[in-house]
């Protein structure tokens, strides 16, 4: 799947970086959560392929859900459903979950969900038990409890299981 994303210096560095924690920094407008979302899809096309099928499952985390229906959905739907004119995948019902399919070049299948998940407080850390994704990507974790960012980092790098060729880039 060819997007057309030209990411400035920056997040030409971010998405080169393969460090298991990233920060990316800027004004507003600066394309930060942009290159967050390209940084999820290359680590889903680049992911080893089982059974000829690259498998991923990301979480997206915010501290509400309507935060994510207005912030990151709207760039999704962007990127994902309108620039691809829907090839790509869709929403799953709950209108959480974007599930990517597609077939690359090379005849692999490309096979990712995009989680939208709000956790906020400590509380929240429940919810994140059990989880198991590739990779997370926290929007606007200034506002985000450590705790939670915590309890999320024990979560990535548990999908696809290791029988299943485990994940090719966590983080």
């Amino acid at each position: 799947m060819a997007l057309r994303y030209r990411a400035g210096p920056v997040g030409q560095q971010f998405l080169k970086s393969r460090a298991f924690t990233k920060l990316v920094c800027g004004p507003v407008g600066g394309g930060k959560s942009t290159v967050a979302l390209m940084d999820l899809f290359q680590r889903a096309i680049t992911q080893a392929p089982y059974d000829n099928v690259r498998r991923t499952k990301f979480i997206i985390l915010r501290n509400t859900i309507a935060q994510l229906r207005e912030t990151v959905r709207p760039m999704m739907n962007t990127w994902f459903v309108t620039m691809t004119k829907g090839t790509m995948g869709q929403w799953r019902l709950s209108e959480n979950v974007f599930e990517a399919r597609f077939a690359l070049p090379d005849g692999t299948i490309v096979h990712s969900e995009f989680c939208l998940l709000a956790a906020d407080t400590p509380d929240d850390v429940r919810r994140l038990l059990s989880l198991e994704c590739s990779a997370a990507w926290v929007e606007e974790c200034r506002e985000i409890d450590p705790d939670v960012f915590a309890g999320l980092q024990g979560r990535v790098n548990r999908f696809p299981a290791r029988i299943a060729g485990g994940v090719t880039y966590p983080g």
